[in-house]
């Protein structure tokens, strides 16, 4: 990943989209539906205490995980492909080779 992405906003995105915790194993990653606000932010908020303001969601989309989709690490809409880029149930997900593995939570 560029070194832009080599900071702490990146680090606890790439966990949230893995639904891990603090004291989490890598085993313990999985690959699930995420929403940049109610999935990702929440999740750093409630397993990370960083409250990130509501206007830094377009933040985590152009500089995190726009840079994860082009570099393989996420993808986005795996669960639903032909959403339109502006709908509410957009969403992320870590990668299939990201993981390791192929299972899935939708």
């Amino acid at each position: 990943m560029p070194a832009a992405q080599s900071n702490e906003m990146a680090g606890l995105t790439l966990l949230a989209l893995c639904g891990m915790a603090q004291q989490d194993s890598w085993s313990k990653a999985s690959r699930g539906r995420r929403t940049v606000t109610k999935g990702i932010m929440d999740h750093v908020r409630e397993h990370f205490g960083r409250d990130y303001a509501p206007n830094t969601r377009e933040t985590f989309r152009r500089q995190v995980l726009h840079q994860f989709v082009l570099g393989g690490v996420a993808e986005h809409n795996p669960f639903e492909p032909d959403l339109p880029t502006n709908s509410p149930r957009s969403h992320y997900a870590i990668s299939e080779p990201a993981t390791g593995s192929s299972s899935s939570k939708r």
